[in-house]
């Protein structure tokens, strides 16, 4: 290629043209229609001639050429007559176009013919075979017609189609037409497959060279299989050049998502074109994925390309985080959208039930990819919670209406769904040879409703809420709070349990935006919760359990003591076994976690409740809740289990009642021995992971502040003046931020530890027989040394 840049986007362009051209004649010459044609042709002329039909494709080119050669010549093509003067061997040059045509044809013939004979004798031809040759073939080339137009060859007349046709076969069988693949390899070359073509071509140029790729691709999708232009399309995906990058994302995308096929062999390609430095590559490949999902049915890995399109929404660009909420709002919630393309709009229809599978799945498929990172009850801040706030907006606004009508729509088949499902999901839950539940059946179809369920619960309850039935929700779940978990041990019971807390979520965010439930149900529902509280094992369930009681009792007054009796009950059994110095004893520390456990989330979520308890009741206060807490925490010793769990308790204290921390004496220095570099991993972590959700505890009060703000000011018609990057979850009336003051002061109070361990780099203790150190894993104790480092760097960015 030469080495100016105009030059190579000139040899380019030919090239593509010339390639495009090879493979359209190709194609046409290959129709079944036009093979028949050819085969008529050439049989009809071998039959009239007297001879027999053979298989040699020699024999039968040259028949083809000798019919084209007496077609040209009727049809004016014949030479403009021999002048005899010339030489013997010279052959006159036919200024018409026929004529040309004609003599090309036939020096094809002769250089066939002679590389034939060599071939067959295995040596060169001599100079009378040479000169025999070419006399025989100037005889041909010179064959003229009778005075009356009868040819004098003896082959039949062909019509203009058939030679049509025929002229494309013998061009796709010359050498040029057998060249085409070679072309083709130069040029998808030319687009970047390897380092060297990168610096031999100019971008201009490589992008010049993906596009006419394109080319012949239209002509013939079979040139995408080829595994040179594959090549050559990943390599222009992989180049420096936004520009060459955009143009085989362009070119592949014309095609793949018509192919189930060409979408799965493709992904790969797109999945890393999806993560591109460029933000125009960035939003075609997302689109492209998007596009493969709808119009591939049996895309086998559309699952992945769907996470792939969702994890998008963490994106730096605006514009990309909006692709994505438009893409996510059409897979789950709108009934109708229009796909754009090429050959113009398309409408698509699906129906509730279908997007409803959909977001079950996804939201499956993201719960088990995410795995520890995604617990139940979702975190609002959970990146697939944040997409679906985002799509539906806000109650009332116009422009989201449609997206949340459908959104209502979504909810009703997967809580009939649900119904449905109830009882069968108690048949035996078949494992996988993973060791994980069989994906299929009516318990894991359940899960993935109620899963479904629990992120719009989060993302908005009030999507579950009906103005006709506001509890609707809460009285079609309620049988499934009944269905205890067993023992921890199987897979069936962890899935039983996260069943029952994406139910417990669900009925408890529900609660918590009600103004009213019916007596009969409160009470059916609160009996369930004791019976979690007391009987569950699974510390997750008991803590939902917990919380969904608190909300209740806000929601009912009468049931208020309700969780004065549960802290009581849990209160009073650790009094007493303090002031009867039995704690000692195997068989009772054996209870101390659950106790203390149950006490501590209490007094975090029911804090107002105990603390604003009537003149002369005898149920704990949060200040009497962690003062027990802390006397436990001294008196368990080496018992390591025991102890994390007081000081979780103590942390949901703190959180609850952040001034607690400062006022009560006692607990700093626990914390700070706690956070001591000798102290156990899973205590260290512990403790920074309790001053962690203090800050955000903190932080969420404050955003739910700024937001029923906000929305007063909305109600009242207040305008203001201040930009949206004011908008931010600071303090706006006097006192309002007291208490985040105090948490942040917790923090700075222990910030010289929590840096250490951040910082920290030593090995952990050597393991001891008191259980202090956890042992030695395979990467060394460091691993089990670092285990704090992380909660560390967590509450450092959290404060």
């Amino acid at each position: 290629m030469a080495s100016d840049a105009g030059m190579q986007l000139f040899c380019i362009e030919l090239l593509g043209l010339v390639a495009r051209g090879l493979y359209s004649l190709a194609k046409d010459a290959e129709a079944p229609e036009a093979v028949r044609a050819v085969t008529a042709a050439v049989d009809a002329a071998i039959a009239a001639a007297g001879g027999e039909i053979t298989e040699d494709c020699l024999n039968k080119s040259e028949v083809a050429q000798e019919l084209l050669l007496e077609h040209l010549s009727s049809d004016g093509g014949s030479s403009a007559g021999h002048d005899t003067s010339h030489s013997a061997g010279a052959v006159g040059l036919n200024t018409s176009v026929a004529g040309s045509a004609r003599q090309l044809i036939v020096c094809d013939m002769l250089l066939a013919h002679a590389k034939a004979v060599e071939r067959q004798q295995g040596h060169k031809l001599n100079d009378k075979q040479k000169n025999n040759a070419v006399l025989s073939y100037r005889q041909i080339y010179e064959r003229q017609r009778s005075c009356l137009g009868v040819s004098t060859s003896g082959l039949c007349d062909l019509d203009r189609n058939t030679a049509v046709v025929l002229s494309r076969w013998l061009v796709a069988k010359s050498v040029l037409g057998c060249s085409r693949a070679t072309l083709l390899s130069w040029l998808a070359a030319a687009g970047g497959s390897g380092r060297t073509q990168k610096e031999a071509y100019v971008a201009a140029a490589r992008a010049k060279s993906i596009k006419l790729l394109g080319g012949a691709i239209e002509v013939d999708m079979r040139v995408l299989y080829m595994p040179e232009v594959q090549v050559g399309i990943k390599g222009a995906l992989d180049d420096d050049s936004i520009l060459v990058r955009e143009a085989a994302l362009d070119l592949i995308g014309k095609h793949i998502c018509r192919s189930t096929d060409l979408a799965a062999q493709f992904y790969d390609v797109l999945a890393n074109a999806a993560i591109d430095t460029g933000l125009t590559v960035r939003k075609r490949a997302v689109r492209l994925l998007w596009e493969c999902c709808v119009r591939c049915p049996e895309f086998e890995r559309r699952i992945e390309a769907l996470l792939l399109i969702v994890s998008r929404v963490t994106d730096t660009e605006d514009t990309m985080r909006s692709l994505v909420n438009k893409i996510c709002a059409e897979i789950w919630f709108l009934p109708n959208f229009q796909l754009e393309s090429e050959d113009g709009s398309a409408n698509v229809s699906r129906g509730a039930e279908q997007r409803a599978a959909n977001l079950g799945e996804l939201v499956m498929a993201i719960y088990c990819r995410m795995g520890s990172a995604m617990t139940i009850p979702v975190h609002p801040t959970t990146p697939i919670v944040v997409i679906i706030r985002n799509i539906v907006g806000e109650e009332g606004k116009p422009e989201y209406e449609a997206v949340r009508r459908g959104a209502r729509e979504v909810v009703d088949v997967l809580l009939a769904r649900a119904l449905e499902l109830q009882g069968e999901q108690d048949a035996q839950t078949q494992a996988t040879p993973s060791g994980r539940p069989e994906e299929h059946g009516p318990a894991e179809e359940l899960f993935r409703c109620l899963l479904a369920l629990h992120v719009l619960c989060v993302a908005d309850v009030k999507l579950l809420q009906r103005p006709e039935d506001p509890q609707r929700a809460i009285r079609c779940l309620s049988p499934y709070i009944k269905e205890m978990p067993p023992g921890p041990t199987d897979t069936a019971s962890r899935r039983k349990a996260e069943r029952l807390l994406a139910v417990l979520a669900i009925v408890g965010g529900c609660m918590a935006s009600l103004r009213h439930m019916d007596d009969k149900l409160a009470d059916e529902i609160v009996q369930d919760l004791r019976s979690i509280v007391c009987r569950v094992s699974h510390v997750q369930a008991v803590t939902v359990a917990c919380q969904c009681l608190c909300a209740m009792a806000s929601l009912k007054p009468q049931h208020r003591i309700t969780v004065r009796l549960e802290a009581s009950t849990c209160y009073n059994f650790l009094d007493n076994d303090l002031n009867k110095k039995v704690t000692a004893l195997p068989e009772k520390q054996r209870l101390y976690p659950r106790l203390l456990y149950t006490l501590g989330t209490l007094c975090r979520y029911g804090a107002d409740i105990l603390d604003n308890a009537p003149e002369g009741s005898k149920h704990p206060t949060c200040a009497a809740a962690m003062d027990l807490v802390l006397r436990f925490y001294k008196l368990l010793g080496d018992n390591i289990r025991a102890k994390d769990t007081a000081l979780q308790a103590l942390g949901f204290i703190f959180i609850a009642r952040p001034h607690l921390a400062v006022n009560v004496r006692d607990v700093g220095p626990v914390l700070e021995a706690a956070l001591d570099c000798t102290a156990p991993a899973s205590i260290k972590a512990r403790c920074l992971s309790s001053l962690t959700d203090l800050l955000r505890s903190e932080e969420d009060i404050l955003l739910a502040r700024q937001v029923a703000a906000r929305q007063e000011a909305e109600l009242a018609q207040q305008a203001t003046t201040l930009p949206d990057a004011e908008n931010r979850a600071l303090a706006r009336r006097n006192g309002e931020g007291d208490n985040s003051s105090v948490s942040s002061g917790i923090v700075q109070m222990l910030w010289e530890k929590i840096l250490a361990l951040a910082t920290d780099t030593t090995p952990a203790p050597v393991s001891s027989t008191s259980g202090q150190t956890p042992p030695p894993t395979p990467s060394g104790t460091a691993a089990a040394h670092g285990a704090g480092k992380e909660p560390a760097l967590r509450c450092r960015i959290s404060f």
